[in-house]
Parts: structure tokens; sequence; C-alpha cells
């Protein structure tokens, strides 16, 4: 998410007794975030278990933002901002307080091109090496879910014959990433891709524009000239 940014993240817990039941209606979870306001209690949001054990609420991107201490990991993250915790709690047997957590990253803008290639050679009619592409947000974290990256090929109007296609990662499609993948690496802010040229016509020279898109957060396009040979 983005610094600001609404709809707000829900955070829902589940909560259950020793024998896996849901625990009674009414159960009250303590809600706790580092940065941000986080919901609790009762008011349009529901911080009490309902029939089936789940409790639900909101956290709102506002200040405190989690960039300065003491509002945000600083070894979460290697040391990066934007990455805080929110904490749920309930009290179980004997007062034993039941306390559960999870990472969250606020994106912010701009997106960062930490590496692409600055142009391309492909021999025509076939398809390229595959090249590496690198983006973060603004504090070198992964992009959030949801984000997309598309591909386009500039190709002059009235031009018949000519296509080109994308093989490898692109077109990333918004797919949920899994807490583990909360870190670079591949997948998170590493992507390989290459270009097939499918023309039936021979081609000189193309643009492939890629465009990154993180709902949200914010929109970058790279421009890379494509020769053909």
């Amino acid at each position: 998410m983005d610094y600001l940014y609404t709809p707000y993240t829900r955070f829902t817990v589940a909560i259950g007794d020793t024998f896996s039941n849901p625990v009674n209606k009414g159960t009250a979870v303590y809600f706790h975030s580092q940065a941000g306001i986080i919901e609790t209690g009762f008011e349009d949001f529901q911080a009490y278990s309902d029939k089936d054990g789940l409790a639900t609420v909101s956290l709102l991107t506002v200040n405190p933002e989690p960039d300065a201490l003491p509002y945000y990991d600083n070894t979460a993250l290697a040391g990066r901002i934007g990455g805080e915790w929110v904490w749920a709690q309930t009290q179980g047997r004997d007062g034993k307080k039941i306390i559960d957590s999870v990472l969250v990253i606020w994106n912010k803008a701009p997106i960062v091109v930490v590496q692409a290639p600055d142009s391309i050679a492909m021999p025509r009619h076939g398809q390229s090496a595959l090249f590496t592409l690198e983006v973060t947000d603004a504090n070198g974290n992964p992009l959030c879910d949801g984000t997309t990256i598309t591909a386009a090929f500039v190709i002059p109007p009235g031009t018949s014959g000519v296509a080109f296609d994308t093989y490898g990662s692109i077109p990333l499609l918004p797919t949920p990433v899994s807490a583990a993948g909360r870190f670079p690496g591949w997948g998170t802010t590493k992507f390989a891709f290459g270009i097939t040229d499918n023309s039936t016509v021979d081609v000189g020279a193309t643009t492939c524009r890629l465009t990154i898109t993180a709902p949200g957060v914010d929109t970058r396009t790279v421009a890379i000239p494509v020769r053909l040979y």
C-alpha cells in the first residue's frame, strides 16, 4: 500500500479453542500497529469475534508512517524503512496472553527500476535471450500485491504483418505474493523476460514499452530499443 492509501488494508484473525472449535461470539481481540492507526472495539468494524471465531479490522495508513524509529522494523527488511508489524492479542485459559503478528510493507512512490536492459538485439523471426528487470518501491522494497508488468511494442501506423510478444515472467499478472515473498529476489523484485518476433515481414527495429503498475502506488514505463538482425 502507499502512504495514505485507501481503501484501507483489512486484517482478519481466526480464534479457536483447545478443541479447534470457534471461540464464543463476542470474544475480544486487541489489535495494535507499529505505524498508522488500527481499528479496535465496535463501530462499523468487528474487533470482537463472530459466530465463526473471526475478527476483522482495518489499518489506516496515516501518521505515524514507518519511516522513522520506533515506527518501523529496522531488522526485518535489512535496515530498509517501510516495514512495520501489526499484532492481534486475546486472552486464553488462566489469563494467558495469545499473540500473533504480521509484517506489513507500506509501498512508497516512485517505482524504481533497479535493472533493465539498455537495448536488445535479436534475430528476425526468432527470439531474444532472457533479460533481467528489477523493480522496487522508493524504499527498495517489493511492490504490493496486484502489481502488473505488461509489454507493448511501437509499430508504425498502417503497418501490417508486424507482431512481437514477450516470454518469461512478462506479462506479470496480478497475483498475490506470499508472506515469504516479501523480500527482494526472483519473483518479487526480479523478473526474467525475453522478446519473440512473430512478424511475417522483415522488421529492422521496434521499441518495447514495459509498464509497471502498482495499484494505489505508482505507474512507471520503461522504453527499451529493440534491434533485429
